[in-house]
């Protein structure tokens, strides 16, 4: 059963920051969504909020997202640089094409280029009243991301031996028929197409390698290899990598990747997946089916998606994603994790789980023909939430964001290769749930989107809860957790002509501090300070925490980066610690090799009991990849219980810190 308190229950680890019937009317309306929660009535409207100025610096007035009346190209204005957003048009997209075909218009980029630095007031409302334009807004940069080190090769197997019970992996053997022989050949290939911060050129030396590790998830469980085996690339599965993510601080990377994406980088993605789909295989006739991953999200009371008045940029996301929708794609989403923003709703586009999939009279604004949707449960997009291995809400989880759908999505290790991060976070369990509908959809591609999605959910485990959102309102689901032989077994007894005999188990709740054996793990250094005072600060949320310093901190700086929240970001992003641990009283910790490098300026431990915060800041506390460092926490001043843990890095120049769940026993 899922627990919802304000504490964030689960395994006590660091962890990263960065069939029910729906609605048969068609509609899109961004006010079928709740109004968002106001950020408080009491605050003096004349004097913009820190969180006001954060949300002021990620949208600049430079970069506008302009929806046109349709045309076959975007309009020309004086000091604009206009360039087609849904079309090939961007250095990092690789594919040739023509404007999307929309017959609700054209959506465009418009980049400032006139004689000052930012447009004015009187540029904007220039460029708002030409006679073409529909609507227009700042091309938020909102959207964020959810690897190896001296750790990980001593917890990795433990780590993914726990997290393939937790999601039902079918093992390779399973997936021979009653004779012995596999059945991979009697599987349809899927395309998966994973969004996220890598090129398709897989980089040798990624920026980040959480797109990759996304691809890492859905492959284990889409295509299962024996012990010390390897794809070799008999699977039928395919994951595509698409670069949705592909700003770093100075700019674009297409050649590694980047952290985050704007609105704008996203929707071009999206319709990037849905063309390299196409092209990849034509000719081939059916096409394999298409899921689109989406480890990633934005705040949607902040940055639109979350009630009406939906902006231009968020909305040409959504476009793109009923034009994939359209197209036949499964779109399957992140719920969000814990945020700076104050905020515990969904994030978007997961949100958007409440609104219907696209019918027959928007798909033909595309130029699109479907044959008319049966009845059933049929959302724009499928979110998923997180759970720790206890079946308890993940760490960090969002208290009033939980879908229908759940996955185990903490410490995640997956693959032969056991030398990555633990990873934790919603994108996790996005891709637990797009590995294990590409699983079902091979064994039976005959079955609609929705109709997979519906498999995935009966075949799951019942927690006990039901669903903060969904499609039709009221009609909330109960939560089930994605178990992926579940869900096969159900499709094969219901659905697929598959000859498996598959024995699924439920898998037994676990604490994880239980089930990691941390004795070979031990310091190469030891770091010793002092801490000499404790005061209660403030967090951006406005919630009281103790903050024990050591000897020359400055006490109560709480960082708020900009690009924490003024991205697309992933969710979780790349970890700076993945897999510390704390034993007692002393955390064990080595820096993640993405970070090799960077000065570490600041180091704090958090321990949470039930909400109840207590910080440990070390200051400058030098870590490096090659070995493990030892930080000893005062013991006097440590609270008497807590129920998680995590580690906060940051680094001189870089543009925000990481935080990691601690292992705790």
């Amino acid at each position: 059963m899922i627990e919802k308190t304000s504490a964030h229950l689960g395994t006590l680890v660091l962890f990263a920051l960065c069939s029910t019937a729906c609605l048969q009317t068609e509609f899109d309306d961004i006010s079928a969504l709740p109004e968002p929660t106001p950020r408080g009535a009491e605050e003096d409207k004349d004097t913009p909020s820190p969180l006001d100025t954060l949300v002021a610096a990620a949208c600049p007035n430079s970069r506008q997202i302009v929806h046109v009346q349709p045309e076959d190209h975007c309009p020309v204005y004086t000091d604009w640089e206009a360039t087609s957003l849904f079309e090939a048009g961007s250095p990092w997209l690789a594919v040739n094409g023509t404007p999307v075909n929309d017959t609700e218009g054209h959506w465009c980029r418009y980049r400032w280029i006139g004689p000052t630095s930012e447009p004015t007031a009187g540029d904007l409302d220039d460029l708002s009243v030409q006679p073409l334009v529909r609507s227009m807004g700042p091309d938020c940069e909102v959207v964020n991301p959810q690897r190896d080190s001296a750790t990980d090769a001593i917890i990795g197997p433990a780590l993914r031996d726990v997290f393939r019970d937790q999601v039902g992996r079918v093992e390779a053997h399973q997936l021979n028929d009653s004779s012995g022989e596999p059945t991979e050949s009697l599987r349809t290939p899927v395309a998966v197409a994973v969004i996220d911060t890598m090129p398709r050129s897989e980089p040798n030396d990624p920026r980040t390698e959480h797109g990759e590790a996304m691809a890492r998830i859905i492959t284990d469980i889409a295509c299962p290899v024996p012990p010390g085996g390897s794809q070799g690339g008999s699977c039928r599965d395919r994951v595509h990598r698409v670069l949705g993510l592909p700003r770093i601080p100075t700019g674009i990377d297409a050649q590694r990747g980047g952290y985050v994406g704007s609105q704008g980088d996203l929707a071009a993605a999206v319709i990037e997946s849905v063309r390299e789909w196409e092209q990849t295989y034509d000719g081939m006739e059916p096409k394999p089916p298409l899921i689109i991953n989406l480890s990633v999200g934005w705040e949607a009371a902040e940055f639109g998606g979350d009630g009406p008045g939906m902006p231009a940029a968020a909305a040409a996301v959504r476009r793109a994603l009923q034009y994939a929708s359209c197209h036949g794609a499964l779109i399957i989403a992140a719920a969000g994790n814990e945020g700076l923003m104050c905020h515990e709703t969904p994030l978007a586009p997961a949100t958007w789980e409440q609104l219907n999939a696209p019918g027959v009279s928007r798909c033909s604004e595309f130029s699109v023909n479907i044959d008319p949707p049966g009845a059933g449960y049929r959302p724009l997009v499928h979110a998923v939430g997180g759970l720790a291995h206890d079946d308890s809400l993940m760490p960090g989880s969002r208290l009033d964001a939980q879908p229908r759908l759940m996955a185990t999505a903490t410490h995640a290790v997956a693959g032969e290769n056991v030398m990555t991060a633990g990873l934790t976070g919603t994108s996790v369990a996005a891709a637990v749930a797009s590995g294990t509908a590409a699983l079902v959809w091979s064994y039976n591609p005959s079955l609609t989107p929705d109709e997979v999605m519906q498999v995935v959910y009966e075949g799951g485990i019942a927690l006990g809860s039901d669903a903060d959102f969904g499609l039709g309102g009221a009609a909330i689901a109960p939560t089930r957790k994605i178990n992926a032989c579940g869900a096969l077994k159900l499709a094969c007894e219901q659905h697929a002509n598959c000859d498996l005999a598959l024995e699924c188990l439920p898998p037994s709740p676990v604490d994880l501090k239980d089930a990691i054996e941390l004795v070979d793990l031990a310091p190469s250094t030891s770091t010793t300070v002092a801490f000499d005072q404790v005061d209660t600060c403030q967090t951006v949320c406005g919630e009281d925490v103790d903050v024990v310093s050591a000897m020359g901190s400055d006490a109560c700086v709480t960082t708020t980066p900009l690009d924490d929240i003024a991205y697309v970001a992933p969710q979780p992003s790349s970890p700076g610690c993945n897999n510390c641990t704390l034993q007692g009283d002393k955390v064990q910790a080595s820096l993640d090799d993405t970070h090799d490098g960077r000065v570490v300026d600041r180091v704090v431990v958090i321990l949470s009991d039930q909400g109840e915060e207590t910080q440990f800041d070390f200051g400058a506390v030098p870590l490096d990849h090659d070995s493990i460092t030892g930080l000893q926490l005062d013991s006097q001043r440590m609270p008497t219980s807590f129920d998680s843990a995590r580690i906060s890095i940051s680094f001189d120049g870089f543009y925000r810190p990481i935080e990691d769940e601690l292992v705790w026993r």
